[in-house]
């Protein structure tokens, strides 16, 4: 709705190189996640091993990633945009970070489900410059809403206003946190996928959304090298209760063929910037 585009990347890239490669992704700005995951289930295929997600303006959209696959030129570079978003919620309860099951969260995202078109929010220069300052970290002080103020021109109502406004409209998710969840028990989390008939995506991906240890949950477009469309990433305390909730998801959701990608090494983890190309 900001007039911006993201999509998740994978390339499989040789293991002695993987870092190198990494290392030259992570300085664009676009770039907000990038992870080596390996494979956990076994497979035939040669799946990715490098793992990122770009955001950027819709109209850079293009040339941006085609600066980023030149790089990873000669190896394919998988391009999987989101169709439809059923979660993004970390809520993270330590007392859980050691637990096998999995336990139903009632977080799932309701009503009309993202992956439609949406008119692009037309803003302001002073907006713009509101939305800068609110994906920086706020001002450590009581009244952070009145920094933001004094720094764009606006009185404090005007800016609740505007959040008000956004929040209805669905340009505004959340204002949160951010959370390092290793520190705090999680220090295992995984990709897991799945091959959805698309009869029954939304109901899986609906039910997937409902799970604690499921922060984030996604249908996207399936290719021929890649053939998965419903994602969904796991945290728990360790690789052993990450494979007995892969376990339990997928018998309890009737989902087969799935695989569990675990991240072995975070190269960057930001949030997107927007209006600051």
């Amino acid at each position: 709705m900001l007039g911006y585009r993201s999509t998740l990347c994978g390339a499989k890239i040789d293991p002695e190189n993987i870092d190198k490669v990494a290392t030259s992704l992570t300085p664009y700005k676009s770039i907000t996640h990038c992870y080596r995951r390996e494979c956990l289930s076994t497979t035939p295929l040669q799946l990715p091993n490098l793992w990122f997600t770009v955001t950027t303006r819709s109209d850079l959209y293009e040339k941006e990633l085609a600066s980023i696959t030149d790089i990873l030129h000669p190896v394919r570079t998988l391009v999987l945009p989101a169709k439809r978003r059923f979660k993004i919620q970390v809520i993270l309860d330590p007392r859980l970070s050691g637990k096998d099951g999995f336990h139903p969260s009632h977080h799932a995202l309701t009503g009309k489900l993202p992956g439609t078109d949406a008119p692009t929010l037309v803003l302001s220069e002073t907006e713009k410059e509101v939305v800068r300052q609110l994906q920086d970290n706020l001002s450590p002080t009581t009244d952070p809403i009145k920094a933001i103020a004094k720094k764009t021109g606006l009185n404090p109502m005007e800016i609740v206003q505007l959040l008000m406004k956004w929040k209805e409209s669905g340009a505004l998710r959340r204002i949160g946190l951010i959370l390092y969840h290793q520190k705090i028990g999680f220090k295992a989390n995984a990709m897991c996928v799945w091959n959805v008939p698309e009869q029954t995506i939304e109901k899986n991906g609906r039910y997937l959304a409902e799970i604690d240890s499921v922060t984030h949950c996604y249908e996207r477009v399936l290719t021929e090298s890649f053939p998965y469309n419903l994602y969904a990433m796991i945290h728990a305390g360790n690789e052993e209760a990450i494979r007995s909730i892969f376990k339990d998801i997928s018998s309890d959701a009737g989902l087969t063929g799935g695989i569990i990608l675990e991240s072995v090494r975070e190269y960057k983890k930001t949030s997107p910037k927007f209006f600051c190309e």
